[in-house]
């Protein structure tokens, strides 16, 4: 809408294109402030297109596909610019909850990778006990309760004629969806009878309300739950920890740090359990669910042998966490992982135990695809460059900053994407790699060793 054109602005052509891309950017800000002065939505952004994505390749089972809302781009951008001022304000009156990190400036996934290193670090280093708590919120954009939404939108400061307008339209949209055949004709709508929540994927505006919202729950929380303390020996520094998420990917955790005599394994899932179903609870009654299928722990506790010499208690122990399925009322067992056995968190696989292994097989996999796709690809030499610097690196590179690999190991992952990578780009596959990973300036062929890369990462 405010994109700048090509034309030549020193000829009459240019200037006059110009002018029109300037009037037009006038009367949508003119037709923007109208309905914001008045509380008023226009009849155009009522109407949504629906389209689905399935989550898996080849799954069309309706649980597995995901549902995109396609807005007028004008309402769609005031949504973003709203709220994306909101969440501004509340970063400079400093009342959003620290354990969110979704939709903040300056805060990214791999942040909570790192926070979960560093515990696990300060466990070791301190040979004290912990459980990591890992959940997901289902369909958190989906559930969103609109009335409540715009409540605690007011609470952070968001002007009632903007939440006016947002609420106003949400009740009277009609939904229709998009197929390869076309837009459909029928549609859907929210009556009383069948209220539609949700502000929808594709919104400009649910990662903010998921902030804000999730941000109040994260607050209720932490004054009812334990949580985990952490403190250096001097206790001269200390954090305490609550519930930590990326948007709806969120962990819970809890501990008794300053205990000389640490719990017992069975205290602490006892303490984890009710923290546990506290959140499931809190995200019930603010129309969220926890998915319990996606649910797993990790508890970290220190034998000593007679010597005094501490083991990490390995495998599965004790009675695994039970937490109660509010639309059934029934209680579902929340399965334990070893410390030796990884889990999935926001695209890294981790365990306390710091092997990486699950990690290096993955990105092994990942490589080895991508070298297949450029090897049987008829990509030229220079769209060949493109892939590797812009989909490669990028996509191999996203864990490396949570990663602890050699260089060697490094190397052996990447070793057969490169010499698709130099072939396709037009270099002897059996250049020298001291050649290969020099820069273009000094004569070399200016590739990224990943080792390179998690050295970068790291310090970032």
């Amino acid at each position: 809408m405010v994109s700048r054109n090509d034309a030549d602005l020193n000829t009459e052509e240019g200037l006059e294109i110009e002018h029109q891309r300037k009037e037009l950017i006038r009367a949508h800000v003119a037709m923007l402030n109208y309905s914001l002065r008045h509380s008023y939505s226009y009849d155009r952004w009522k109407n949504v297109v629906n389209v689905m994505i399935a989550k898996e390749p080849g799954n069309s089972k309706i649980h597995r596909l995901r549902v995109i809302h396609i807005y007028e781009a004008d309402y769609n951008f005031l949504l973003q610019a709203k709220w994306r001022s909101l969440i501004k304000h509340a970063e400079s009156e400093q009342t959003l909850h620290d354990g969110q990190y979704g939709g903040r400036s300056g805060r990214d996934a791999k942040i909570l990778v790192f926070i979960e290193e560093l515990k696990t670090e300060i466990c070791y280093a301190s040979r004290k006990s912990l459980i990591n708590f890992d959940n997901d919120a289902a369909s958190c954009y989906d559930r969103i309760i609109p009335a409540l939404a715009s409540l605690i939108g007011r609470k952070y400061g968001m002007h009632r004629n903007v939440i006016f307008v947002h609420t106003k339209t949400l009740e009277e949209t009609k939904y229709k969806l998009k197929t390869s055949m076309g837009i459909s004709d029928e549609f859907y709508t929210n009556c009383e009878a069948f209220p539609i929540y949700g502000t929808g994927q594709g919104s400009g505006n649910s990662p903010a309300i998921w902030c804000i919202v999730s941000s109040v729950l994260f607050a209720a929380h932490e004054d009812k739950g334990h949580g985990a303390y952490f403190c250096s020996p001097d206790q001269e520094m200390s954090v305490s920890l609550s519930m930590i998420g990326f948007v709806d990917d969120s962990t819970g955790q809890v501990n008794k740090f300053t205990d000389t005599t640490q719990p017992t394994p069975e205290f602490l899932r006892q303490i984890m359990q009710l923290d546990a179903q506290l959140w499931s609870d809190l995200l019930w009654l603010s129309g969220g669910l926890l998915e319990l299928g996606k649910c797993s722990f990790h508890q970290i506790h220190f034998d000593f042998d007679p010597d005094g010499r501490p083991m990490m208690r390995a495998g599965t122990y004790g009675e695994p966490l039970q937490v109660n399925d509010p639309r059934t009322d029934q209680l579902v067992t929340i399965p334990a992982k070893s410390t030796f056995e990884s889990h999935k968190t926001l695209g890294h696989h981790k365990s306390p135990a710091g092997k990486n292994i699950t990690q290096s097989r993955v990105l092994q996999d990942k490589s080895n695809t991508y070298s297949r796709q450029v090897s049987t690809s008829p990509c030229n030499r220079s769209d060949s460059w493109y892939f590797y610097t812009a989909v490669y690196l990028a996509s191999m590179g996203y864990v490396l900053a949570n990663c602890f690999y050699e260089e060697d190991e490094l190397y052996k992952i990447q070793k057969s994407a490169l010499r698709s990578f130099l072939a396709k780009c037009g270099y002897n596959r059996n250049t020298k790699r001291s050649i290969v990973f020099a820069s273009i300036r000094f004569g070399g062929c200016g590739f990224t060793h990943l080792y390179f890369l998690q050295g970068e990462a790291q310090l970032i």
